[in-house]
């Protein structure tokens, strides 16, 4: 039987979307938060405290699911060179679950690539 489907359902395994599906969620809270603040408090400087508040959150969501391991990535590519032994190439740990993700494993598949074709030496 596939790993994948007898996996349990875990709350990261939730947040496994891809990144714009991601954002569309995030914009979609943000925009419900905002609209939820001026319905309740039928005040704008409440409504736009709040907002400001989610902002941040949201802000600091898209920084951990987007920006860090895109950081992780171009770090470890620019980090890359050739040694006398081969390509060095150093894969970032990255667990988004997305393309992101892809885009990682998809660096050391070509690494490796070049490793075993005698390419990096």
């Amino acid at each position: 039987m596939d790993a994948k489907l007898t996996k349990k359902r875990s709350f990261k395994n939730i947040f496994r979307l891809s990144i714009d599906k991601k954002l569309v969620v995030c914009f979609a809270l943000l925009a419900a938060a905002l609209w939820v603040c001026l319905y309740i408090f039928r005040n704008w400087e409440a409504a736009a405290s709040i907002t400001v508040i989610v902002s941040v959150l949201f802000f600091l969501l898209v920084r951990r699911m987007i920006v860090i391991p895109l950081k992780k990535l171009t770090l470890s590519v620019i980090e890359s060179r050739h040694t006398p032994k081969g390509f060095e190439y150093t894969p970032p740990d990255i667990r988004t679950g997305d393309e992101l993700e892809l885009l990682a494993d998809a660096f050391k598949r070509m690494a490796d690539d070049i490793n075993a074709s005698g390419g990096g030496k």
